[in-house]
Order: C-alpha cells, then structure tokens, then sequence
C-alpha cells in the first residue's frame, strides 16, 4: 500500500512522529505530519487524519481531499462534535486509529503494536525510534552552522542507540570527519562517475569503498574534487535506497542555496527539513527570499510544511529575536542555540567533541525524538501567522524593522 498517502495533523512533533511511525510499518502506507490545517486542501491524501484541537471550526474542513477522521484521543467528544459525519477516533494510541484505517487500506504487517498507556496526546509521551526517517540541513546561507547542528543531532542520537548515517553533500572539504575528530577521507561522494551513479549494483560496491565510520556513525563525506557531484535527477533516487537500507536515521548536510540537483533532490526526499539560520536581518531576508520561491515554484509548495527553524550562534545582548523571527516566517521553532565560541573551538580545532549534560543541543534532539537525555523537552514554538506578516524586534527592543512573507 506504498501509494496510500496518509495525512496526520497533529501539532506535537512527537506524537505525529510515533503515530506516523506504527501506521507506516503496520499498513505500508505512505504518512506526513502536519503542524495545522494550514493549506492541507491543496494537499493530495487518500485519507487525513485530524487532531480534534487542531481545528476551530469543522467547516473549514469542507474542502479537504480524502477520508478524514476526527482524533479526539482520551478528551470526550464535546456534544456539538456528535451531529458530524467525519469518523470519530476515540481511545488510547494507536489503537483507535485501527478501525479506520482497516475500512481503508486492510490489516497487513505486525498486529502487536501498543503504546500501554492513556494519552491526550500531550508531550508526556515518550517518543519512539522510526523505522526509516531521513533529515536534511538547509540554509539559504553559510556558515551558519549546518554541519556543527549535523554533528550534533548523529552524535546525540548514536547515544540514544540509533542507527545513524550522515551524508555529505556540501564540498567543504570533509567538515563532518573533522569536526567528529576524523582525518579527511581520500574518497567520497564526488569522487563517482556518471557510470557509477547509473549503476546500482557498481553504485552499492563503490559506496562500501567510500564509507567512513566513527564509532557507530557512519559517514558518507564529500572530499571538495573539481567536477563535483555528476548524479543526475533520474538515478539520485539509488543515493536514497541505498542510504535506507543502510540506515534507521539519515542525515544529510546540505550546500547553502538551492544550487545543485541533490540539494533539490534531498529537499523533496527528506522527511523533514531544519532550517538553520542565524539571528541577523542578512539571513532573515534569505530566509523569506526561499520561503517566498517555495510558495512561487509549484513542485516546492509543500516544502515548508515540513520545515523547522533552529536559530544558532545566537549572542546574548544582540541579534534578532528567535521567536519572533519564527513568527514571521511562519515556521515552528525547534530550538535556539546560543553562542558558544569555546565549545565550538574545542570541536573544529581540538577535535574534543563533548555535549554538556546541560546543552541546548540535547532539547533541540529531544524535541525530534532522537534522545538527548535532556530534563524536560521544549515545546516547539508554532507560529499562527495567517496573513503572513510580523514585525521581527531586535534584541532589548534597540529598534524594530519589518518582514513580509509572501505577497
């Protein structure tokens, strides 16, 4: 049931993502999270399920493509709710989900998927591992910071015992490897042939030549040649197969800009994208500038539903403000990470690579659900910005300018 496609609008990332993660391995089918309603009536779905809390008026719902159900979790449907004909999903997860998705698509796979505890849907869950999820790191700058977040997020999660691959598809010269206390490898992703790339038996034998391992994580690294990557769009689609089969959690560094065909081709494949910026008026502008050809270019409309911003480097006196620069871009904050040239030092020149018990990175891996053994998990900030402009206050309210999303 591959080509069933499944819509969930849950606004927790967690419970989507656990919720997502029994669906497609019980059923086969196809599942994207949303944050809101937000546009999904451009979206194609065979069915959509909605997180009853989600949505202020079921009218609004008129327009939607597909079968949807109601979620309402352990909350009583309220009295007003009991006239309506959309199916109504009561119940602990994932189990009330069972029912209905069985009068679409049939039971298949395992059958012993429980969660064995009451849920709201609250952030009280604990998240699961997904089978298969793939990450990309983007910006429409550099150097703010895309390969340090990389390192981050593969070092936390290989703690967290999952099984993590980074691929690197920026050429700046084997940045992963170093900064996780490795020489340079001799040959990378840049170092195949066309011929290689159209050949997926001679692709996987060359991949296993270019594989680098840390510890437990694996690195596929870019070595920086002259003729750069040669894939094409037709045969990227063996990088993607092969890094599944390979691994529970993908994470892949990306060039800044949308300037080659595996940049855009990662943007399309990702399960999710984290837009890394700093706090300045020079990333906010780039920032709108790609949000902006997203709504513009028909094949990248539903890109920003799976964006989240992590704003880094961010000083203590100066800069824009995270939060609002959030809200101005209407995307979900995932987290904040302060200035910290000493702990960067330590990592790009040391090759000291120590995550504080106490660092921000741990909340910004909890709040995806790739461990991080952090003490309380930050609730991601999700912006309700319907007519797409908001003013963006520098810190200490030194004066103000404004940005527009969208026109």
């Amino acid at each position: 049931m591959s080509n069933f496609k499944v819509i969930l609008v849950i606004p927790d990332h967690n419970t989507g993502a656990r919720l997502s993660d029994h669906l497609s391995v019980k059923y086969g089918v196809t599942v994207t999270v949303w944050r809101d309603i937000q546009g999904i009536e451009d979206a194609e779905a065979d069915a959509v399920i909605i997180y009853r809390k989600s949505v202020d008026s079921l009218s609004s719902l008129e327009q939607i493509k597909g079968k949807i159900a109601l979620l309402y979790g352990n909350m009583p449907v309220p009295v007003s709710d009991k006239g309506v004909s959309y199916t109504k999903l009561t119940g602990n997860l994932p189990g009330c989900v069972y029912d209905f998705m069985e009068s679409l698509v049939g039971g298949q796979g395992i059958s012993d998927l429980t969660w064995g505890e009451p849920s709201d849907l609250d952030l009280s869950l604990q998240p699961i591992r997904k089978a298969k999820r793939s990450v990309a790191l983007f910006s429409p700058g550099g150097g703010v910071g895309k390969t340090t977040t990389v390192v981050h997020l593969a070092k936390l999660a290989d703690q967290a015992r999952i099984n993590v691959g980074i691929i690197e598809t920026d050429e700046d010269k084997g940045g992963v490897l170093r900064y996780l206390g490795k020489q340079p490898a001799q040959v990378g992703l840049d170092s195949l042939e066309e011929t290689d790339w159209g050949n997926e038996t001679l692709f996987k034998r060359r991949m296993g030549e270019i594989v680098q391992s840390v510890g437990r994580i694996k690195v596929v690294p870019m070595i920086g040649t002259l003729n750069g990557l040669v894939c094409n769009i037709n045969n990227v689609s063996i990088l993607h197969e092969w890094a599944r089969s390979q691994f529970d959690l993908t994470i892949y560094d990306l060039p800044p800009r949308l300037r080659d065909v595996m940049t855009y081709s990662v943007l399309q494949e990702a399960d999710e994208v984290i837009l890394v910026a700093e706090p300045t008026d020079v990333l906010m502008d780039a920032l709108q500038k790609h949000l902006k050809l997203c709504k513009e270019v028909q094949r990248f409309n539903n890109l920003p539903n799976k964006y989240r911003l992590l704003i880094n480097k961010v000083p203590e006196r100066e800069g824009l403000d995270p939060e609002e620069m959030a809200e101005a871009l209407g995307l979900p904050l995932l987290g904040v990470i302060p200035a910290d040239m000493e702990h960067y030092d330590k990592i790009i020149n040391r090759a000291k690579f120590d995550i504080p018990p106490d660092s921000s990175w741990r909340m910004v891996s909890a709040n995806m659900g790739l461990g991080g053994a952090c003490n309380q998990i930050m609730p991601i900030h999700n912006p309700t910005n319907e007519k797409g402009t908001a003013k963006v206050k520098k810190k200490e309210r030194r004066g103000l300018f404004g940005f527009f999303f969208g026109n």
